[in-house]
């Protein structure tokens, strides 16, 4: 299955990971490398992620607090959002209707 970004996720890949470049010096590759394995995971088996609300799937990034939120269509996995899970969950839920 193809992974598709929205814009909304990449911007959010990239927030967190200059969240980890600056609270967790010398994680960012091993942060890149993590969300690579999760997403090939993803290829695989794309309905291993935990309900979220409603289609929405939520993929947890071992080791780093942050979220994949998906949803699978039938050729491809959309990524919505990548979330940091210590945030309130307010924000989420607007970001994902």
């Amino acid at each position: 299955m193809e992974v598709v970004f929205l814009l909304a996720a990449e911007q959010d890949l990239q927030e967190a990971y200059n969240w980890v470049a600056e609270y967790r010096p010398g994680k960012e590759l091993p942060f890149l490398t993590e969300v690579d394995s999760r997403l090939e995971h993803l290829k695989s088996f794309p309905l291993i992620g935990q309900v979220y609300r409603g289609r929405y799937r939520r993929l947890l990034i071992p080791r780093y607090p942050f979220g994949i939120f998906y949803v699978v269509e039938s050729n491809r996995i959309v990524i919505h959002s990548i979330f940091d899970l210590r945030r309130s969950p307010e924000g989420l839920r607007e970001r994902l209707p």
